[in-house]
């Protein structure tokens, strides 16, 4: 996938997603005003709902490669690849120059979260 089709897509999915949440919006605000209505009371302010997903979507996304690489379901290097894939991690990122720094540090130049996080294990 290009960084064009990953746009596009990602405006696709924000389209529809903004969509539904606009008329949600919209219907939440037609039931208060019919509340109101009933009430005999003015109807001022509104339902806000939030339209911005994006930045959700992809820490979901980022959350569940990373925790299935660490329950080893997917390897380091599919791991960089979905991370590349997704505008991460920069696309000249090679799996094996990660694989080797890694080996090449100590454990203690991280400490133990470091270390677990980088290799999968402690």
């Amino acid at each position: 996938i290009t960084a064009t089709e990953k746009a596009l897509t990602g405006a696709k999915t924000g389209s529809f997603l903004n969509a539904t949440a606009m008329e949600c919006q919209d219907v939440l605000n037609t039931a208060i005003g019919f509340m109101c209505e009933i009430l005999g009371v003015e109807f001022k302010g509104g339902a806000v709902v939030n339209t911005d997903f994006s930045l959700a979507l992809q820490n979901f996304d980022v959350n569940a490669l990373v925790n299935a690489f660490k329950l080893n379901i997917l390897d380091r290097t599919t791991l960089l690849d979905e991370l590349k894939r997704r505008g991460v991690i920069s696309e000249k990122v090679d799996p094996a120059e990660v694989a080797a720094a890694i080996s090449n540090e100590s454990s203690s130049s991280f400490g133990i979260i470091g270390a677990t996080t980088l290799t999968g294990s402690i």
